[in-house]
């Protein structure tokens, strides 16, 4: 037996309704999907277009001039001679090519701990949920044991079990029997 109450049910069926018509992201039969973000490093650069550079067990940076600007003075002025000797110009007058490149050299010429790495983001669903509140509570409620979520509006047009159930509720046609009453 489940555990709605008649007053549970009312609220249920309040906020799907609400759902499907405030934050169904013109998505024909939403539902909603708790999403978790994640990295793949190491991916092969002439597939993947994003990357960062990694000082390794430390920090992650979205450009070389981010991980320039981290540097202490003396390793700023080793890249900056590096920078001179290959480009006639400072470091940070370099377009962002030449200056991976400029780091890279650097890195193995000091054996520094920082290199570049190519990535992909993908989002891998979660959970799936009947309303938005509920999978916005799920979020409130588990987030601290997942990385970067975010809610996500799939469709169940391909499930006519599914959406016909769906329908049946929102369309007043299912409801909560308890005791052999009807309400």
């Amino acid at each position: 037996m489940s555990n709605f109450t008649y007053a549970s049910w009312q609220d249920f069926v309040a906020e799907l309704i609400e759902s499907h018509e405030k934050h169904y992201c013109s998505t024909r039969e939403p539902v909603w999907m708790v999403q978790e973000k994640q990295v793949t490093y190491g991916m092969d650069p002439d597939y993947v277009d994003d990357y960062k550079w990694i000082e390794e067990g430390e920090s992650t940076f979205c450009s070389p001039l981010e991980l320039f600007n981290s540097q202490d003075a003396q390793t700023k002025h080793k890249i900056n001679e590096s920078s001179i000797k290959e480009h006639e110009e400072l470091f940070t007058d370099l377009d962002e090519s030449d200056q991976c490149d400029i780091l890279e050299a650097v890195s193995k010429k000091l054996e520094c701990n920082w290199y570049k790495t190519h990535y992909v983001e993908n989002w891998v669903n979660i959970q799936v949920f009947l309303t938005r509140p509920d999978a916005d509570r799920f979020i409130k409620r588990q987030g601290h044991n997942y990385r970067e979520l975010r809610v996500y509006v799939e469709s169940l047009w391909r499930s006519p079990q599914f959406s016909n159930l769906i329908q049946a509720i929102l369309d007043g046609e299912l409801k909560l029997v308890k005791g052999g009453d009807a309400q």
